[in-house]
């Protein structure tokens, strides 16, 4: 089945395998993709059993102004503080970028050996996301990392 199709009928969290992972979900570090919509806050509290066995937690936002401002920090590092009080070991990153939310994500997984990404998935229509492309798409089509998908 379309990973897509079973995360939008589940209502549940789904992790997606790549068939070649570039290592386990469990006792490597991850990578919370964060912005500010429900189904990345529904992401993390869905996902936090699973994290709790990541040595590292980069909560990760994605923006393409070229200086983030504190409005962009802030809520990056609130996550990261609640997951710290919930015992995991969380740093806050906002990258400025000009390509591809997915690509960057990526990007920052490969650099701290992630072997998890958390993500809410279909944050827009999923009409919208197969016409023009989107963040969950692409991290299903192009990353060889496992991806922890809540809608």
């Amino acid at each position: 089945p379309d990973p897509g199709d079973v995360l939008l009928a589940a209502g549940r969290p789904v992790l997606v395998v790549p068939p070649r992972p570039v290592r386990s979900p469990l006792a490597a570090p991850a990578v919370l993709a964060w912005s500010e919509q429900a189904e990345a806050r529904r992401a993390a509290a869905l996902a936090l059993p699973l994290l709790r066995h990541a040595g590292l937690v980069a909560v990760t936002a994605v923006v393409s102004e070229a200086e983030p401002g504190p409005g962009h920090w802030r809520p990056v590092c609130d996550v990261a503080d609640w997951l710290c009080r919930h015992g995991l070991t969380a740093e806050a990153e906002v990258r400025s970028s000009l390509q591809e939310v997915a690509d960057e994500l990526l990007d920052a997984a490969a650099q701290i050996g992630a072997g998890l990404i958390v993500a809410g998935g279909y944050g827009h229509a999923r009409l919208r996301e197969q016409i023009l492309g989107g963040v969950t798409r692409a991290l299903l089509a192009e990353g060889d990392v496992c991806v922890l998908l809540a809608h």
